[in-house]
């Protein structure tokens, strides 16, 4: 494209060259008829430049045309956004072509009637026409038009590549509009301001994250303040990708307080992932919450999924991301907005992937790849961490496939402890005795292949051992399966723990737990690095009672309940994560039986159907008796969680 306006250039500028040096080099040589002439063939030549110009204008105008007919909101229907994508580009590069031609024909026009303004002035009076300065005029006036037409232009065109995800394209036109600003300024400040967010944000899709922060500051000087919430909220996001999350606060708080309740949501969630992100959960629970109260009623509507979706990606709350990103909220953003259509099918795949359903996860992924993911860096994070989760599943389904080895078992009952301040537990201990009676005598464990730690036994060292050293790392197989038990007190996630779910041993002290209690990340870890076992089971049945609030760091908040999420452990093998209770629930012990009722009800559901097929049949009606008994007995819920789309066969040989 350089090389065709070099070479309009020299040959408009050939043509016009030879009137501008007789102004310039033979006006002294020249009598009072040749002087005359030459105006003549001047003006000539300027009214034809000039109509030159009137002449592409009008080419342009209606290639614009046709861009605002493509664009408009009548003709963005289903995917025609997309399938017309090609006609879009290639509308864009024949304007380009015609503004090729203008730039050309504007510099010797504007060159020229500067020459020849003086050269008509210094001339015989009698030879003055008016001919001539009205052909200066009308190459004057087509100059002008031309550049406030390709102003316009290049605006539409930074906004339509943000929103077709070509970060590229969309930053050659956005620097271009702004380089064009001495020439043709912006309509008022706020114009300015939002095409300078487009570059940060084409920037942003590009990861040159430096950039961005600069456009977006620029135009944050430009915009009053209590109109700055879009750029701010950017601009927010940019610093949170540089890990400058306290100043990404500072800047969100900084803003006022937003009248749109979009906006409102949008503010309040982003606080809440930036709090989480510095482990602070107090305070990013707080603005979730009052964030959600703002979505009741807006369920549904895309934008509002959106964003909830985002912060439940980040907070591990996968089930509820795949059930916002419904595909009509995916298909509302092919209509009109690439990018984020993009960024919705990563994030349902991610979170498919996370919950084991690696088919919908794939297909989304593919969708994604298809329709041009890759060339948009800011999301290859994201894309690398599915891909690696498909790629982990593929060979984790391979090993599926063939027959399972041994069948190991560690199961841990904590009823009392060695802290007296520390609630004892009635019947964990007989929970994990059972479930190894029920292991060896009906589903062919091996007696040796099953150890059962209760009381002193289950020290944090103890535990540990077994699982990442002494024991199952050395005796297991990739294709054996492990089946793992706890039964005893839980803490959810506070912020002075670090964000993590802790399980209690027997040794543990209640002021030192980062150091005497095992977090369930650290189990996880463990299993998925340590052993080489392809299936697992991983089963925490851990009761927070009400005495063990009292005694639990003063940040902890009494009213929470210890059980864990299971979808925040689960990241693409053939695992299944099960939890007695939901996370804001108390695991209960039976008062029909010596066991916890969750215990209780999984005995006695896999003793009538040990030959299973799928566990999720069975898990339904052990979630359904642990409900029933709990809600007669105590008047409150237990509701068990389940995750990971794995079968679980061959528990039972």
């Amino acid at each position: 494209m350089h090389r065709l306006k070099s070479t309009i250039l020299l040959f408009l500028g050939f043509q016009l060259l030879v009137p501008a040096a007789i102004a310039q080099n033979e006006i002294a040589t020249m009598n009072h008829t040749e002087i005359g002439a030459a105006q003549v063939r001047i003006s000539e030549e300027l009214k034809r430049q000039g109509q030159a110009g009137q002449a592409i204008n009008l080419r342009a105008a209606q290639i614009a045309g046709r861009l605002s007919k493509l664009l408009s909101p009548e003709i963005r229907n289903g995917r025609s956004f997309l399938l017309d994508e090609k006609e879009f580009n290639s509308l864009l590069d024949q304007l380009a072509a015609e503004y090729e031609q203008l730039d050309s024909l504007n510099l010797n026009i504007l060159s020229m009637s500067e020459k020849d303004r003086k050269y008509f002035t210094d001339g015989p009076k009698e030879t003055y026409n008016q001919f001539g300065v009205d052909s200066i005029d009308l190459a004057i006036k087509a100059s002008k038009e031309s550049m406030y037409a390709k102003a316009q232009v290049l605006e539409a065109s930074a906004s339509t590549f943000r929103a077709l995800a070509n970060p590229l394209k969309g930053l050659q036109f956005a620097r271009a509009r702004l380089k064009l600003e001495s020439t043709v300024p912006f309509q008022n400040n706020v114009k300015k301001a939002f095409l300078l967010a487009y570059a940060g944000e084409l920037c942003y899709q590009a990861r040159d994250l430096t950039s961005a922060e600069r456009y977006y500051r620029q135009g944050l000087e430009l915009v009053p303040i209590n109109k700055n919430g879009y750029i701010s909220d950017r601009l927010s996001e940019v610093l949170a990708a540089q890990g400058r999350y306290k100043e990404a606060i500072e800047l969100v708080l900084a803003a006022p307080e937003q009248e749109n309740i979009l906006e409102k949501f949008s503010t309040l969630l982003q606080l809440s992932k930036l709090y989480w992100r510095l482990d602070d959960k107090t305070t990013s629970n707080m603005y979730s919450q009052n964030a959600f109260k703002l979505l009741a009623g807006n369920e549904t509507d895309s934008d509002f999924a959106r964003k909830a979706a985002e912060y439940e990606l980040l907070v591990g709350h996968d089930e509820n991301v795949i059930r916002r990103l419904t595909p009509s909220v995916v298909e509302f953003y092919w209509c009109w907005n690439k990018s984020l259509a993009l960024k919705t099918l990563l994030m349902r795949s991610l979170a498919n992937a996370r919950q084991g359903n690696f088919l919908d996860s794939k297909k989304d992924f593919d969708e994604a790849t298809i329709n041009g993911v890759e060339e948009v860096p800011i999301f290859d994070e994201l894309r690398i961490k599915i891909s690696n989760i498909l790629a982990n599943a593929k060979i984790q389904a391979e090993i599926a496939e063939k027959p399972i080895g041994e069948r190991y078992a560690l199961l841990v009952g904590i009823g009392n402890f060695a802290d007296p301040s520390i609630p004892k537990l009635k019947y964990a201990v007989n929970d994990a005795q059972d479930i190894g009676k029920f292991l060896t005598n009906s589903c062919g464990f091996k007696t040796e292949n099953v150890k059962t730690l209760c009381d002193s036994q289950a020290s944090r060292e103890n535990i540990l051992e077994q699982l990442g050293n002494k024991w199952l790392p050395l005796a297991t197989k990739p294709e054996d399966l492990i089946f793992i038990f706890l039964s005893s007190h839980g803490t959810p996630a506070y912020r002075d723990l670090a964000a993590l779910n802790y399980i209690i041993t027997h040794d543990t002290k209640v002021d030192k737990l980062f150091s005497t209690a095992i977090p369930m990340q650290e189990i996880c870890r463990l299993l998925k690095t340590r052993c080489k076992a392809k299936r697992v089971y991983l089963l925490a049945d851990t009761c927070y009672s009400g005495g063990l609030s009292k005694i639990l760091p003063s940040s902890s908040s009494a009213s929470s309940a210890g059980n864990i999420n299971p979808s925040e452990f689960i990241e693409g093998t053939n695992m299944l994560v099960i939890a007695a209770s939901d996370v804001n629930q108390k695991s209960w012990e039976s008062k029909r039986s010596p066991n916890g009722v969750f215990t209780r009800h999984l005995l006695s559901v896999l003793k009538e159907n040990s030959k299973f097929e799928d566990f999720h049949t069975v898990f339904d009606k052990i979630k359904e008796s642990t409900k029933t008994e709990v809600l007669e007995d105590e008047k409150t819920d237990q509701i068990p969680q389940i995750a990971g789309f794995w079968n679980g066969k061959g528990l039972s040989k």
